[in-house]
């Protein structure tokens, strides 16, 4: 029997990272983490993993049942990253290789797990696409740069190749699906290249035509193996969450391995 997998990723939202430096400020954001706890143990939800992004690792939760994982991205205005939950049956495992590959490119921003689930081999890829930065204070822009820093890698190819495993990425792509700007053109030809390269890796986009970002941007996005396209459903859930409230929408995907 195919098992059904649910994933909630949601951007929970750094407040006021160049504003405000205070460390209160910084504890209070840590803080929103905690929300995880009730997510997790709210009893209409059925979330097989939740992933939390610009979410801070200091005042997370261990939850019974669930296998906590951190990639922390390191910003001295952030001390944010990515948070992940994931049922312990599931026995989900970071896949070094890549990781510290992408690490040492100063990629980080892309976390890459794997599993073995009935039988079959797994790969999750949680998307958060940010700016880099340099020691030397340099900053690069992010969304459509960071993939196209992923995808000229051969590692990173193989992990996604979607004949090979079952795979799935979702996340912050930060790559909208939907720009109305006066560069309307140009955007949706970045969003173009970038679907068309995952597609290239045996992947489709998961369709989702609302809004997921400020009023009008889409730029929370899943994409699965071809051949678990059919039996898949991406939800786009509210930005609130009791008194945890973000600018982007939390967003539920449902497949079936």
């Amino acid at each position: 029997m195919s098992k059904r997998v649910e994933i909630a990723f949601w951007n929970l939202k750094w407040f006021n990272c160049y504003e405000d430096k205070s460390s209160t400020r910084i504890e209070n954001n840590h803080v929103r983490a905690r929300i995880a706890y009730k997510i997790l143990n709210d009893s209409e939800n059925t979330y097989d993993i939740l992933v939390l992004a610009e979410a801070g690792n200091k005042q997370s939760l261990e939850i019974k049942g669930y296998k906590k994982i951190y990639l922390n991205r390191n910003r001295k205005n952030f001390q944010n990253g990515i948070l992940l939950y994931g049922k312990e049956e599931l026995n989900l495992e970071v896949d070094i290789a890549l990781y510290e590959e992408l690490k040492r490119r100063k990629i980080d921003c892309f976390m890459p797990i794997k599993s073995i689930i009935n039988e079959k081999s797994v790969h999750f890829l949680f998307v958060w696409t940010t700016t880099k930065e340099y020691e030397n204070g340099k900053k690069v822009p992010y969304g459509y740069f960071r993939f196209k820093e992923l995808l000229n890698l051969k590692l990173a190819k193989d992990f996604l190749d979607g004949n090979k495993h079952k795979v799935f990425v979702i996340g912050d792509f930060n790559v909208n699906s939907n720009p109305v700007s006066h560069d309307k053109k140009k955007k949706l030809k970045k969003w173009e290249e970038i679907k068309s390269e995952l597609e290239s890796c045996g992947l489709e986009w998961v369709e989702n035509h609302k809004i997921t970002y400020g009023e009008t941007a889409i730029i929370d996005h899943a994409f699965l193996s071809s051949n678990m396209l059919n039996k898949a459903n991406l939800d786009i859930k509210k930005r609130i969450y009791e008194n945890i409230e973000s600018d982007h929408n939390l967003i539920h995907l449902t497949a079936k391995l």
